[in-house]
């Protein structure tokens, strides 16, 4: 009954008037937050949508995901090759 993963994605990025936003997930409850990432795209936040693959990850997730990684550490080598620019 509380707020989703895609109501927080929501406020946190318009509470804090941010211009981009980098979601990354792995679960059925992630499908939310991709939603809002194209939400915000809309109206005009600049969004990244990273599925990190495993086992469980669902085919829909991945399929909605601009971006998809391999395990946490496919994430971290992503963020670090963000960082490292």
């Amino acid at each position: 009954g509380g707020p989703t993963k895609g109501h927080v994605v929501d406020r946190l990025a318009r509470d804090h008037r941010l211009r981009a936003v980098l979601y990354a997930g792995d679960d059925v409850a992630d499908r939310d937050a991709f939603d809002a990432v194209d939400r915000l795209r809309e109206a005009g936040v600049q969004g990244v949508k990273v599925a990190v693959r495993s086992d469980e990850t669902p085919e829909d997730l991945m399929s909605a995901a601009d971006v998809v990684v391999a395990g946490p550490a496919g994430l971290v080598g992503l963020l670090t090759g963000l960082t490292s620019r």
